[in-house]
C-alpha cells in the first residue's frame, strides 16, 4: 500500500533520531534500497519497481517517535519524498498503512527525478 498522498512529501517533526548507513541503486526497472542502523544493531532492504534510480552510497539519520513501530511493525512502504530540498541530501519517508512512521534524511546521495517512486521495504528477521 501507497503512503497517503498527503503524508507523502511531508518532513515531519519526530522525537527521536539515529544514525544510518545505506545505499541507494538502480538496476534496469528497480531501485534497492539498504540500511544499516549500528544503534539498534538491524538492517534491511527494500525495492521500488519503476523507473531505476542511481543514488550511491550515503550516510543519515533516521527520525521517528517508536522505533518499535519502525522496526516490528511489518513491511514499510517508503517513497523518496524530496530530492535536493535538504541540501546534499534525500529524504526518503517510510510509512505503515498509511501513516508516516519514519524519515530518513540520506547525506552524500542525491538523486534527480526520483520524487514519488513507492517501494517495500524489510527488516531483516521479520517475519
Amino acid at each position: 500500500m501507497a503512503p497517503a498522498q498527503t503524508d507523502s512529501n511531508a518532513i515531519q517533526a519526530w522525537s527521536q533520531s539515529t544514525a544510518v548507513r545505506g545505499s541507494l541503486t538502480g538496476i534496469i526497472a528497480a531501485t534497492n534500497l539498504e540500511l544499516q542502523v549500528p544503534q539498534y544493531n538491524a538492517t534491511g532492504s527494500g525495492t521500488a519497481f519503476g523507473p531505476a534510480l542511481s543514488g550511491g552510497a550515503f550516510q543519515g539519520t533516521l527520525q521517528y517517535d517508536d522505533w518499535y513501530k519502525v522496526r516490528y511493525s511489518g513491511p514499510l512502504d517508503w517513497s523518496i519524498a524530496q530530492a535536493g530540498l535538504v541540501a546534499g541530501a534525500t529524504v526518503i519517508n517510510f510509512s505503515v498503512r498509511g501513516q508516516n512512521v519514519a524519515t530518513l534524511i540520506a547525506v552524500g546521495v542525491i538523486i534527480g527525478g526520483g520524487v514519488g517512486i513507492l517501494g517495500t521495504f524489510t527488516w531483516n528477521g521479520d517475519h
